[in-house]
């Protein structure tokens, strides 16, 4: 071994994981946006308003539990830095009421 990290061009199924993940991040914010009836385009904006807020935080949420994507991948794909992602986890933990808010960082 190396030492040196693997990357999607020194591992062809990291590649093919990573694509099929987000492919499926994809899908999730199609999904989301549907279901609150907004574009898909409100979804990955950077509006403050609240309705949208929740729905963005509820597609991050959705992509962190359904796929393999890393915090720093999430937010890359809404533009936001990966703490920005982690804040959205929070407050959508928060808004359930789930009295352990804490948000650990895959390996």
């Amino acid at each position: 071994m190396t030492g040196q990290p693997l990357t999607q061009d020194r591992c062809p199924h990291c590649k093919a994981a990573m694509t099929n993940a987000l492919t499926q991040a994809l899908h999730i914010v199609d999904e989301v946006a549907a279901e609150h009836r907004l574009p898909i385009k409100d979804i990955y904006g950077q509006s403050r308003r609240a309705h949208l807020v929740a729905a963005r935080r509820c597609a991050i949420r959705r992509i962190r539990e359904e796929t393999t994507l890393k915090l720093t991948a999430i937010g890359n794909l809404f533009r936001l830095h990966y703490t920005t992602v982690i804040h959205h986890l929070k407050d959508e933990r928060a808004a359930k009421g789930d009295d352990d808010a804490s948000i650990s960082q895959p390996s």
